[in-house]
Parts: structure tokens; C-alpha cells; sequence
């Protein structure tokens, strides 16, 4: 009921602040990687259906 409550809450919330901060890293990571590729294809390439459908989905994100 005393400390080794506080102690798994405070364990938990920095847990969980882990795995948020590595799950908004890999986020980022995949963005810069794949930036180039969405630039060439989907900015530059044939206008259709497809990057239509594409850029409806990035708007709503």
C-alpha cells in the first residue's frame, strides 16, 4: 500500500514514456528515409486514382 506502490507506478509511467518516445522515433525515422521516394512517385509521378486516394488519406491523418 506504501512505497512499492509508488515504486511500480513511477516504474510504469517510465515505461510507458519509453515506449512512446521509441515508437515516435521509429515514426520519424520512416519519414526521412522514405521522403525521397514519396517526392519522386507520388509528388512527381502520373496523376490518378491512386494518389488521389493517397493524399485524401494525409489529409485525414
Amino acid at each position: 500500500m506504501g512505497l512499492p506502490d509508488v515504486t511500480t507506478d513511477v516504474t510504469d509511467t517510465v515505461r510507458t514514456n519509453y515506449v512512446g518516445f521509441v515508437s515516435f522515433t521509429i515514426l520519424v525515422w520512416d519519414h526521412i528515409i522514405t521522403f525521397a521516394d514519396e517526392v519522386e512517385y507520388v509528388w512527381r509521378g502520373r496523376k490518378g486514382p491512386s494518389e488521389s486516394i493517397a493524399l485524401l488519406n494525409l489529409n485525414h491523418v
